[in-house]
């Protein structure tokens, strides 16, 4: 049995444009939800009021970015 490294990444699309718009979403989410949120209590809105609030302004600034690369 010999062993390449092709049969290893025969199942990955290595050459898929759509990942660094993934990982720029993904990032941008779990920055801008942090922060977000943290503001929202800061400002006295109630916990699920800022939960609520920073996953819509988050989705929404992520979905943006994203959408630049």
């Amino acid at each position: 049995m010999e062993f390449r490294i092709e049969g290893i990444l025969r199942g990955f699309n290595l050459a898929d444009g759509t990942n660094p718009a993934r990982a720029l979403y993904i990032g941008a989410l779990e920055v801008t939800k942090s922060s977000i949120r943290t503001g929202a209590v800061v400002l006295g809105f109630p916990d699920t009021t800022s939960i609520a609030i920073a996953s819509d302004a988050s989705g929404l600034s992520s979905a943006m970015a994203a959408q630049l690369v």
